[in-house]
């Protein structure tokens, strides 16, 4: 199976005015998300939709080619932080703000 045939459109617009259902448009969303839409449809509904992006040039029975990672809406679950030591501010010495606490004598 080679996937250079395959040529997504990312522009829905010239889609939908290419295909003349719409439910053929979801199923290429559903498909371009990466489902299954032989999981989700009716099996002649699939073939349906199917032999309409077809005459386009789009075979929602074969894997979507991967997405430009830089186009992703994934919102990452873990966020790596990186902690910097904090410093005394100067205004602070000398203010109210600042608790400096009494030098003990030692006695001897």
């Amino acid at each position: 199976i080679e996937m250079a045939a395959q040529k997504p459109i990312d522009d829905l617009s010239d889609l939908i005015q290419k295909i003349s259902t719409k439910a053929a448009v979801s199923s290429y969303q559903l498909w371009r998300d990466g489902h299954d839409p032989r999981q989700m449809l009716p099996k002649n509904t699939f073939y349906r939709h199917r032999r309409a992006l077809l005459e386009h040039g789009i075979d929602i029975s074969m894997p979507a080619p991967p997405r430009d990672e830089t186009q992703s809406n994934v919102v990452p679950l873990c966020k790596t932080l990186e902690l910097k030591p904090a410093t005394m501010p100067h205004w602070v010495s000398g203010t109210e703000y600042l608790f400096e606490p009494r030098k003990l004598c030692a006695v001897g």
